[in-house]
């Protein structure tokens, strides 16, 4: 029987770059097997170890590889490869990475012989016929110059593409209207290996598409905006299959806008059903709904803080948002909702994006500020990636808006694998916009420098008893986040350093020219050994959160607490007077909750002047009057140790991986919980 391999390949080098079960290639499979004229053996990979391997066992007579961003390099060189031994191999790629526009379609494939067709939007139905005419004729030429709606390829120097051109001038894709026609490959038994991987994390979906048209995203193209469903049995179903076999405790979520739409209230009643039977799943990573965001607290509600709240803003400037076709809630209505989602055990977060069109340094750090005035746990503060596949990538976008951009390598996206005993050094680059006709490059890395202070000081409320005194005393935390960031000269000497290997690393990780970059670190002799060992190509952002959480908690602390003290001029009052020694204790308090956090298996005890555990219950609302002595006790949780050990699997623990798993989870997940000594 023919074989053919379906591959969603993820770098391995610092664990795996990609820890998702790889759902959509099951779903092609699934929908093949249900509806092929002839039958084939599909087998499924994720490791490129494992793929080499079993390549020459099984002898794929068809080889298709999911483009993504994060794996588009080690897909070609293994394409390459494939061709090498065996030119009759047919080649097919596909996926969001793939550019918009038809010039663009064509150098695609100029740049890229080994690639025979390209399938863009949904891959089920462009597969299988593309898959049927193979099996029927084994015939590289008769597939290229098929007429397959979805299916771009190289023929005789011409792109050949079928289906019809949107007014926009973009190549209508190909959609699943009903998502119950492709078989689950869930039920189907195709994921179970991946289920039961350590490493791997499931992936489910509920609907597919975006009503938005945000320029940023690959989401936002017309193709995409009618959105269309699955239905409540079937991933109900789902949920306890993957349940009953899955042993960690993290779920991601595929939809993009989740809890906009009135069936995801049952969504989440079906997960919470599934939680409270099976322990499943304790965190959910999802991107939440632009607007409805009544409802998107209802299902945050129903999920007991598996769920984060969001309100991906990415700017609040009124003429930035029209830049990028993007209409966010009111700020009003922002502070509002979030203020009723931080009554409950759910997170909150917010994205802002920096160097958008029409974006400044003003703008960006005022944005900031608005969403820490607003309340929102956590800020994911982002580069501009322009993506292929979205309208920003596009030349009329990059001309109007004067973008300039530069390259870097996606961090953990990279390694030297072999196929046929040959190595195959591999790197993903990635194009960031630094600069444009309103933002320096040098204002860039000023928002970057910021975008720490408030990453470190502020995000998940890692000072939540600091900043809530820092209120109570009438200062907003802005304030105190840029007295902190102007004394910055004055910080303890190894937070200094964090600080200056921040803005050396955000300078040098980038690059002028995409080939040059490649071509060093591919060839370079241990350059991108440098890279696997985590001494470049990091997500700089993240990883400085974690080396500051983890090395520096006491220096964060003495600039934390003596900035604010300065601010609010308590530092003037005298050493006996109530809010000094209050300020004194909590910081002791606040220290003891977070230090070491990765020793879940550490209790601790210590005496304060005041009854902490009594004010954390009122969420730090009010100000002591007078000191209450207790002994408290410090420790985790069950579930926490559960959650954290589940975590360090998967991604490990180096300061790369942690700096992965602070940029996904609630910090406040990862600090002690408190009781009295007396109540234990």
């Amino acid at each position: 029987m023919n074989s053919i391999f379906l591959c969603d390949l993820s770098h391995t080098s610092q664990r795996i770059s990609s820890e998702y079960v790889p759902y959509a290639i099951g779903c092609i499979k699934s929908y093949f097997h249900a509806n092929a004229k002839t039958e084939a053996d599909i087998f499924l990979y994720k490791y490129p170890e494992k793929f080499s391997k079993e390549y020459f066992i099984h002898t794929p007579s068809l080889v298709g590889f999911s483009n993504y961003m994060w794996n588009t390099d080690l897909n070609y060189l293994f394409a390459k490869a494939i061709k090498e031994v065996n030119p009759n191999t047919l080649i097919v790629f596909g996926g969001r990475n793939y550019p918009l526009e038809t010039h663009r379609q064509k150098k695609w494939f100029q740049d890229r012989p080994a690639v025979d067709a390209y399938i863009i939007g949904e891959g089920e139905q462009p597969f299988l016929e593309l898959a049927d005419i193979w099996l029927e004729t084994h015939s590289i030429e008769e597939v290229k110059r098929a007429e397959i709606n979805g299916v771009h390829s190289y023929y005789d120097g011409e792109l050949n593409k079928t289906g019809p051109i949107r007014k926009d001038g973009y190549d209508q894709e190909p959609r699943i209207e009903d998502l119950t026609q492709t078989p689950s490959p869930y039920l189907m038994g195709y994921l179970d290996d991946f289920i039961q991987d350590p490493q791997l994390a499931p992936l489910m979906e509920t609907n597919r598409g975006c009503p938005f048209q945000c320029t940023f995203c690959v989401d936002g193209v017309g193709s995409r905006n009618k959105i269309f469903k699955s239905n409540l049995e079937r991933f109900e179903a789902e949920l306890v299959y993957i349940a009953a076999r899955y042993k960690g405790k993290y779920l991601q979520l595929a939809d993009v806008n989740f809890g906009m739409y009135a069936e995801d209230i049952e969504i989440s009643k079906a997960i919470a059903r599934t939680k409270e039977k099976y322990d499943f799943p304790h965190h959910i990573q999802v991107c939440a709904g632009k607007n409805n965001q009544e409802r998107i607290i209802k299902c945050s509600e129903i999920l007991k803080g598996s769920l984060r709240f969001g309100a991906s803003t990415q700017s609040l400037d009124k003429e930035v948002l029209k830049n990028v076709k993007r209409s966010n809630i009111s700020f009003e209505k922002l502070i509002e909702v979030s203020k009723q989602v931080n009554d409950t055990p759910a997170s909150t977060y917010s994205e802002v994006i920096l160097a958008l069109p029409g974006d400044s340094k003003k703008k960006h750090i005022n944005s900031i500020d608005g969403l820490i005035e607003a309340e929102l746990n956590q800020l994911r503060l982002l580069t501009l990636l322009v993506l292929e596949g979205s309208e920003l990538a596009t030349d009329d976008q990059r001309n109007k808006f004067k973008m300039k951009t530069r390259y870097r390598a996606v961090h953990r996206s990279f390694g030297i694998y072999e196929f046929n005993k040959k190595k195959l050094p591999s790197v993903e680059i990635e194009e960031v916009c630094v600069e444009n006709s309103s933002l320096t490059f040098e204002e860039y890395i000023e928002c970057r420098c910021f975008g720490l202070t408030a990453t470190v000081f502020y995000n998940d409320r890692v000072f939540f008893e600091l900043t809530q005194f820092i209120k109570n005393k009438g200062y907003k935390i802005t304030d105190w986040l840029h007295f902190i960031h102007a004394n910055m000269e004055s910080f303890p000497e190894k937070l200094k350093e964090i600080y200056r290997q921040f803005s050396k690393e955000t300078i040098e990780e980038l690059s002028k020219s995409k080939d040059e970059l490649e071509n060093k670190i591919k060839t370079r002799p241990g350059y991108i050994e440098s890279y696997i060992k985590g001494e470049r190509g990091n997500n700089v952002m993240f990883n400085t959160q974690a080396r500051a959480h983890l090395e520096a908690m006491d220096e964060l602390h003495t600039v934390a607490f003596d900035c604010a003290a300065e601010l609010t001029k308590i530092d003037l009052l005298p050493e006996d007077s109530l809010e000094k020694i209050y300020l004194k204790e909590l910081k002791k308090y606040s220290l003891t909750k977070r230090q070491k956090f990765t020793d879940v298996e550490s209790n601790l005890i210590k005496n304060f002047e005041f009854d902490f555990v009594a004010l954390e219950a009122e969420n730090f609302a009010t100000l002591p009057t007078k000191q209450s002595s207790c002994s408290i006790n410090f420790f985790y949780e069950k579930w926490q140790k559960e959650f954290f050990v589940d975590n360090i699997k998967r991604q490990g623990d180096t300061i790369q991986a942690l700096g992965k798993i602070f940029s996904r989870i609630p910090i406040k997940k990862l600090q002690r919980t408190v009781s009295r000594e007396s109540e234990m």
